[in-house]
């Protein structure tokens, strides 16, 4: 079994990006569960598409003729896959968008798109088909960036192609078993003889590379493209220990934890100090103690810190940063610190890295977070363990 092959996931979704041909809906769901081997057969299908575009899909695929209903009826498909609320309109301050021409328009295009892909790509237990054959080609740019952002190995992306004379064609949905007969420039097609192709279109997957936090949040397109090219820039480490703020870029690190920053903080500032990298050797089997205390004693300043400034905010006497939060950051640090009473072994150390370097990648996203991992070099046994950021890399800003 592979486990990323689409047709085996409990939640099948086929998500198609329209205009005013939603024809491309039931084109493509033919060709997914028609043409392709194994058929992908959707649990769900969505279309997102304009005002203009949801009531033309409403009054085509299940009124009037109900295109999507004949179908299901004629190739054996449950049409409780799509209904009326399965067709979702662009909105921009709450209402529907009729058209997409401006470019206020396209940002909330973009931002619909990233969103609903986004929530489709959050569930485990899903497998999402997106066709990007309807609508602006500026929808289309937009689903599938967004789909190389968040997809998954099991997500897909694809557009249908029609033979000439039926594409496009106003009357022509999907090729039906028996002859039906449309009328084209006093031209008779058969529908029964179009052939329809699903083109399969390979994207780059970048979702290991976006920070948790736009994974599971709301963030606009632009916002998601800025942090996935942070990657692709150098950046700078914040460690205000005054202020207790501690940042990579714009992306706040409180997220990691108590014990992971105070971890980190006591590295940077054994790497500034210019003291040799820890190796594996040092610990020979047993508790060091230098190197317990050195670690107590950032943790306790950090505690100090915590303390006074949790005082100061209680008492007004001082502001605190508003993209911060103040939240005692450090108030369980007496249990690492209860941890070291015999010193720091190599079991504790290799842990703590291990923790901490999971939960840079969580926040940073992977590549990002490279940068800034407690890497291990050497030989097994000789092993030293250091970050690999430049010292311009930190912008230190010491205790008061």
């Amino acid at each position: 079994m592979n486990r990323f092959e689409p047709s085996e996931f409990p939640r099948r979704i086929l998500l198609v990006v329209s205009g005013m041909s939603p024809q491309i809906m039931t084109e493509t769901l033919f060709a997914l569960t028609q043409m392709r081997t194994p058929a992908f057969i959707p649990t769900e299908v969505h279309i997102l598409t304009t005002a203009s575009g949801a009531r033309n899909a409403r009054l085509s695929l299940l009124k009037g003729e109900a295109h999507f209903l004949r179908l299901c009826e004629e190739y054996d498909l449950d049409p409780a896959m799509f209904s009326e609320k399965n067709i979702h309109c662009i909105q921009k301050d709450g209402h529907p968008l009729d058209d997409i021409r401006s470019v206020a328009e396209n940002e909330c295009a973009a931002d619909c798109i990233t969103q609903t892909i986004r929530d489709f790509t959050n569930d485990e237990n899903s497998a999402l088909h997106v066709s990007m054959a309807g609508g602006r080609k500026t929808m289309g740019y937009y689903a599938g960036y967004a789909l190389s952002l968040y997809g998954r190995e099991q997500d897909r992306l694809s557009h249908v192609l029609v033979t000439e004379g039926f594409e496009g064609h106003r009357d022509f949905y999907y090729p039906t078993r028996e002859s039906r007969a449309i009328y084209r420039d006093q031209q008779v097609l058969d529908a029964r003889e179009a052939q329809v192709t699903l083109a399969e279109i390979p994207f780059v997957r970048l979702r290991s590379d976006i920070p948790n936090t736009l994974l599971e949040g709301r963030a606009s397109f632009s916002e998601t493209i800025a942090r996935a090219q942070m990657a692709q820039q150098r950046q700078t480490l914040l460690i205000d220990l005054e202020n207790l703020v501690f940042k990579v870029g714009d992306i706040s690190l409180n997220s990691l934890g108590g014990a992971n920053l105070a971890f980190m903080v006591w590295l940077v500032q054994r790497k500034l100090d210019g003291k040799p990298s820890i190796e594996s050797k040092t610990f020979r089997g047993e508790f060091n103690t230098e190197l317990g205390q050195e670690f107590i004693d950032v943790c306790e300043a950090l505690w100090q810190r915590d303390t006074s400034l949790e005082r100061s905010a209680q008492e007004g006497s001082a502001e605190v940063d508003s993209e911060q939060k103040y939240r005692n950051l450090f108030a369980g640090i007496s249990k690492v610190v209860e941890s070291l009473k015999y010193g720091l072994d190599q079991q504790g150390f290799w842990n703590r890295r291990t923790d901490l370097n999971k939960a840079l990648q969580k926040v940073l996203g992977n590549q990002l977070a490279q940068s800034f991992l407690l890497q291990n070099s050497g030989p097994r046994g000789k092993s030293s363990y250091g970050f690999i950021f430049e010292d311009d890399q930190v912008d230190w800003r010491p205790f008061p």
